[in-house]
């Protein structure tokens, strides 16, 4: 990995990561830039929290298949009320149509 380092450096530099390279503890890691996500809305922060909670609730269960974890949209309402105290709204970027 070292020997190519300018490589990888370059590559994963145009994907938005920073390659850093530490000799002295023998690693190598890519950290992606901040700034290049687009920024999330709130209702997408907090569904996004709502569904990492179900997923390590199934895991906890060894109810996870080939690392997907499947919940009814009733379990997802259930949940997103108790965690956030407020009924489960459709985030707008579900409602846009979707065109291929």
């Amino acid at each position: 990995m070292v020997k190519f380092l300018a490589s990888y450096r370059e590559l994963l530099g145009s994907l938005g990561m920073t390659v850093i390279h530490n000799p002295h503890m023998s690693y190598v890691v890519a950290v992606p830039n901040p700034y290049v996500a687009e920024k999330m809305r709130l209702s997408e922060t907090r569904l996004a929290l709502v569904l990492r909670s179900l997923y390590n609730d199934k895991m906890y269960a060894t109810e996870i298949i080939a690392g997907e974890a499947h919940v009814t949209i009733h379990d997802l309402e259930t949940a997103y009320k108790d965690l956030m105290g407020k009924s489960f709204r459709t985030p707008r970027s579900c409602e846009r149509p979707w065109r291929p």
